[in-house]
């Protein structure tokens, strides 16, 4: 934060897209989701889908599936075909212990037609 603030106020570096899902990432993996909710809904141009990402990764690994829903419903609604969103909030549901909501999420991706795609492992 301390750096982040730096290259702002002392010199003069204007933030870029890329340094806002940064510090959303680095928040979120630290457990302050708020301040990196704050810091999503600060960024001067419409937020992208890689910082909302960034703060559902977040959720996940805090376990805040509260957040995680409401977080899951801004990346649906600006990308409701990447399959990315609906994976993470289904496992989200899965560690919750929630399996009916995961089944529900799995069945809304399904329904939306987006599809996983097979990871190829260069092993």
């Amino acid at each position: 934060m301390h750096l982040y603030a730096s290259m702002i106020r002392h010199y003069i570096i204007p933030a870029k897209l890329e340094h806002y899902t940064c510090m959303v990432d680095l928040l979120g993996h630290a457990g302050h989701l708020q301040e990196a909710e704050h810091m999503v809904m600060a960024i001067p141009c419409k937020p992208q889908v890689a910082a909302w990402m960034a703060l559902l990764d977040g959720c996940r690994i805090h376990g805040n599936v509260e957040m995680a829903e409401c977080i899951a419903k801004q990346i649906l609604a600006m990308e409701p075909e990447s399959v990315a969103g609906y994976v993470l909030l289904s496992n989200i549901y899965a560690a919750a212990g929630n399996r009916h909501l995961c089944e529900n999420i799995e069945w809304q991706r399904k329904e939306k037609g987006a599809k996983k795609h097979a990871r190829l492992h260069l092993d």
